[in-house]
C-alpha cells in the first residue's frame, strides 16, 4: 500500500481516538489509552514521513550493489523515467533530485483554523450561554454533525480519485506522446515539399553539426540521389557489340541493345523517359547529313509498352541530328542523335504508347537533318507500368579508336554487356565496369581464350553515369 493510503488511514484513526476520549463518559484509564492510541498514531505517521525515508535510504546506501550510471547528461540516459533505471541514481545527472509535492505552508494554519470554527460553531448550536457550557454540552452528536461533513469529503475524493485515475491519465499522456514523437506516423500527413525542406534540414544538420569543415557541395549529392529515386529504372540492361574490319582505315561496330525500363510511380500515373541516344563520330570531311549517312545507319527501333506484348516501330516517329560536336583531348568532331519528327515533342507533352495509329504513323524515310546542340536532343516516351526498347544500329568509326565507353542515363539493377572483335581486326580486349557504389564481387568479368571476346555482367545497382570502358589492346 501507498505511503499516502497510509498517512490517510493513521490520520482518521488518531482523529477517532481523540474524539472517543473527549465523548466517552467512561473511567479515566478508558479515555487515557484513547489519548495514548493517538499519539502513537500520530508519531508513526511523522516516522513515516520524515525519519523512515530517511533511514531506508541509509540502509539501502549501505547494502548498495548497483553499478554506478555511466551517463553524464539526459540526452545520453535511456530510459524514460528515474524508476526504470537499473544503475545507482543516487547522484542521477539525467533527472536530479525528484521534486516533491507539498501543501503549501499557509495551508496547514488555514485547514486547522477551518476545523477549529467548525467545532465552535457546532458546539454553540448545540447551546450554552458561556463557553463552558458550551464545552461541556460536547456530546456524540456533536462531534458527528462535525465528523460527517469532513469524512464525506474524504469520501467524495477517494471516489473521485478512484472514477479519476490521474497518475495512471499522466502515464498514458506520457505513453501517448512519446509514441507520437518516437513514430513516424506524422509524417504521413505531410507534403512532399514539406518532406523535402525536412530531410534537407535534417540533412544539413547531421552533416554540419559535428564536420563543420566538410565540402558543402558533398551535401547536395544527398538531394541528387534522392531526385534519382523518382526517375525511370532499368530492371535488365543488355548490349551486344560486335566490331569487324571495314577497310585499313576504319572499323564497322554492330550495336544491339534492349532494355526494359520500369516506373517508380503507381501504375495511374504515367511517367516519361528519354529513349534517344548521341554518338560522336569521326569525320574525315564536312561534317553534313550526306557524311553521316556513310558513317551512321539506324537498323531497328521499337518498343513494347505496359501489356503490350507487340513491339511497336519507332522508325516513322524518328530523325537523325547531325551537329558540329569537337571536344578537346578527343578526335571526334562531329555527333548525331536521334531526334523526334515532331518538334513539339518534349518532357511535358511526350509520346504517348498507347496510341492507337502508333504503328500507321508516317512511313517517310528517316531523314538526315543539321540542328544546333545534339546533346540537348531528346525523345520523350511516356509508360505507366513498363516499356521494352529494342535498338540496333552501326556505326563506323576510326582504327585509331581504340576506346569504348558506355554510361547508363538511368540506375540498372542489372546490366550485361558483349563486346567482341571479329577474326580480321588484330587486337584483344580488355575492359572494367565502373559503378559508384559496386564492390567486386557483384561484378562478373569473362574474357574469351583468344582475348577477343569480353562479357561483363553486374549483380547490383549501376547509377546513372555509371557504366563501362573497353581498350583494344595489341595481341
Amino acid at each position: 500500500m501507498k505511503r499516502k493510503t497510509w498517512n490517510l488511514l493513521l490520520m482518521i484513526a488518531a482523529i477517532v481516538c481523540i474524539g472517543l476520549s473527549l465523548i466517552i463518559d467512561w473511567e479515566w484509564n478508558v479515555s487515557a489509552i484513547f489519548r495514548c492510541t493517538s499519539l502513537v498514531l500520530l508519531g508513526i505517521i511523522a516516522i513515516i514521513n520524515f525519519g523512515w525515508c530517511w533511514f531506508v535510504k541509509f540502509i539501502l546506501r549501505l547494502v548498495k550493489t548497483k553499478e554506478n550510471c555511466p551517463c553524464y547528461s539526459k540526452e545520453e540516459c535511456p530510459y524514460g523515467d528515474k524508476d526504470e533505471c537499473v544503475y545507482d541514481t543516487t547522484s542521477c545527472r539525467a533527472y536530479g533530485k525528484s521534486k516533491k509535492k507539498r501543501i503549501n505552508g499557509f495551508l496547514w494554519p488555514l485547514l486547522i483554523l477551518s476545523l477549529c470554527v467548525t467545532a465552535f460553531f457546532e458546539l454553540a448550536k448545540s447551546g450554552g450561554s458561556s463557553i463552558t457550557e458550551t464545552v461541556n454540552s460536547f456530546n456524540l452528536d456533536t462531534l458527528y454533525s462535525i465528523l460527517q461533513p469532513i469524512l464525506n469529503s474524504f469520501i467524495a475524493a477517494i471516489i473521485v480519485s478512484l472514477l479519476i485515475d490521474v497518475p495512471g491519465r499522466m502515464k498514458e499522456y506520457q505513453t501517448y506522446f512519446v509514441e507520437l514523437l518516437s513514430s513516424s506516423d506524422y509524417l504521413k500527413k505531410m507534403t512532399e515539399a514539406e518532406l523535402t525542406k525536412l530531410r534537407k534540414d535534417v540533412t544539413w544538420l547531421l552533416h554540419v553539426k559535428d564536420y563543420p569543415n566538410m565540402p558543402k557541395k558533398l551535401i547536395d549529392m544527398d538531394e541528387r540521389f534522392c531526385n534519382m529515386l523518382k526517375m525511370p529504372y532499368y530492371k535488365e540492361y543488355s548490349q551486344t557489340v560486335h566490331i569487324q574490319k571495314e577497310n585499313e582505315s576504319f572499323l564497322r561496330k554492330k550495336i544491339s541493345i534492349e532494355y526494359i525500363v520500369f516506373n517508380p510511380q503507381h501504375k495511374d500515373h504515367p511517367i516519361a523517359i528519354d529513349i534517344s541516344f548521341s554518338n560522336s563520330l569521326k569525320f574525315e570531311q564536312e561534317v553534313n547529313e550526306d557524311n553521316a549517312k556513310q558513317l551512321f545507319v539506324i537498323k531497328k527501333y521499337t518498343c513494347a509498352i505496359d501489356d503490350f506484348d507487340q513491339d511497336m516501330d519507332l522508325m516513322p516517329l524518328i530523325n537523325i541530328g547531325v551537329s558540329e560536336g569537337h571536344r578537346d583531348g578527343f578526335m571526334y568532331n562531329g555527333r548525331i542523335a536521334i531526334i523526334p519528327k515532331d518538334p513539339t515533342i518534349n518532357k511535358e507533352h511526350p509520346l504517348v504508347g498507347h496510341v492507337i495509329g502508333l504503328n500507321k504513323a508516317s512511313t517517310d524515310g528517316i531523314e538526315y537533318k543539321t540542328i544546333d546542340e545534339s546533346g540537348k536532343s531528346h525523345l520523350y516516351l511516356s509508360f505507366c507500368d513498363k516499356i521494352r526498347v529494342k535498338l540496333q544500329y552501326e556505326v563506323v568509326v576510326p582504327v585509331s579508336d581504340i576506346i569504348y565507353t558506355k554510361r547508363l542515363r538511368y540506375p540498372a539493377k542489372y546490366f550485361h554487356l558483349d563486346y567482341t572483335l571479329g577474326e580480321d581486326v588484330d587486337n584483344m580486349v580488355v575492359g572494367q565496369l565502373i559503378g559508384t557504389l559496386m564492390d567486386q564481387p557483384d561484378v562478373s568479368i569473362d574474357v574469351s581464350e583468344n582475348k577477343k571476346s569480353i562479357k561483363m555482367h553486374t549483380h547490383n545497382w549501376l547509377l546513372p553515369k555509371n557504366g563501362a570502358v573497353i581498350v583494344h589492346c595489341k595481341s
